[in-house]
């Protein structure tokens, strides 16, 4: 049962589906885009990379992984770690986006 993990595990750097939890650093010095990214940003982005880690242990969790795949609700789980990737995707965007904001408020042309 646990094979198709070995194959989702091996995805791309950059690529979330079970893959590495920590999102890369936007373009720019390291960590300048999270800096000047609003709390509420820094906070939502934190709250995803946590959420998205416990579904990634609860996977690689061979009792509970069986148990998923016993109770029927394989698929409901594998959405539910879709849909976290996603919403973590989306939390770097806006991080992203105010942090391009900023530096345009910032540069005097």
């Amino acid at each position: 049962m646990h094979n198709m993990l070995n194959e989702l595990s091996s995805a791309e750097p950059g690529e979330h589906w079970l893959g590495a939890v920590e999102a890369p650093v936007p373009s720019g010095p390291p960590g300048i885009s999270a800096r000047l990214a609003s709390d509420a940003a820094r906070a939502r982005k934190q709250q995803t990379e946590r959420r998205l880690a416990w579904l990634q242990e609860r996977w690689r969790d061979e009792n509970f992984f069986d148990s998923v795949v016993a109770s029927g609700r394989y698929l409901k789980f594998c959405l539910a770690i879709e849909m976290a990737c996603e919403s973590d995707d989306r939390a770097l965007l806006r991080i992203e986006d105010e942090a391009r904001m900023a530096l345009r408020g910032r540069v005097t042309p």
